[in-house]
């Protein structure tokens, strides 16, 4: 499969990479020329410019800073210059209302796109386990699924354009609370004197629980 990759910084070089080790052929592009020269060491075709590398594609997986480039990079590069049988991902960390907007402008448009943020960091994604959660149509979630596959350890469809992102944003923000109330539960027991260490195993248990599943960023004790 040919795979345009667009943002292969910190966290999308390497899902490009497990990309190509999974013998697709991956166009690189970014605008940091470090980026995209690491990218072409780990055997993506970098290009100079990003409507250059949608051409003739069957997927684009975007991996982009916010939702207003995110937004600009579809509109300016990808909509009726990218084959409309190519499957659109983004997996970038936007708002909820730009990835529903640009998704409804895309099927406008007669393409397919799954908005699928990332759970995981750079290491995870260098290891190809991060976790996906998806937000599309059925059927773009089917063609979009086996390429997630290959960046990650899960991938779950949360439900229709924009869930992916909500679910994304409620997990981590629940992850956030529960290590704050693991900090203040062991620190608690500590100074009371009893069950600190056990009663701190307990709560952590539960958090390994929470990012097995959902794999949210930042949550690692």
């Amino acid at each position: 499969m040919k795979i345009a990759f667009i943002g292969v910084g910190n966290m999308g070089g390497g899902m490009a990479a497990n990309l190509v080790k999974a013998r697709h052929a991956v166009h690189a592009f970014d605008l940091s020329e470090a980026a995209l020269d690491a990218a072409a060491e780990k055997g993506c075709t970098p290009f100079n410019s990003a409507t250059e590398a949608v051409q003739d594609v069957d997927a684009i997986v975007t991996m982009l800073p916010n939702g207003g480039i995110v937004d600009r990079f579809y509109h300016d590069n990808v909509f009726g210059r990218a084959p409309t049988n190519a499957i659109l991902l983004d997996c970038s960390t936007i708002d909820v209302a730009t990835a529903k907007s640009v998704a409804k402008d895309a099927a406008d448009k007669g393409y397919a796109m799954v908005d699928a943020p990332v759970s995981g960091g750079i290491a995870a994604a260098d290891a190809g386990t991060l976790t996906f959660m998806v937000g599309g149509p059925a059927m773009a979630f089917a063609a979009a699924q086996p390429i997630l596959a290959q960046m990650g350890k899960a991938v779950i469809h949360a439900g229709d354009n924009g869930a992916g992102t909500k679910n994304r944003d409620f997990h981590a923000q629940n992850a956030f609370s529960l290590n704050r109330n693991i900090h203040y539960s062991f620190t608690a027991e500590t100074q009371n004197g009893f069950c600190g260490v056990h009663y701190g195993r307990i709560v952590l248990d539960s958090n390994k629980v929470l990012t097995s599943s959902y794999g949210v960023a930042g949550t690692d004790l």
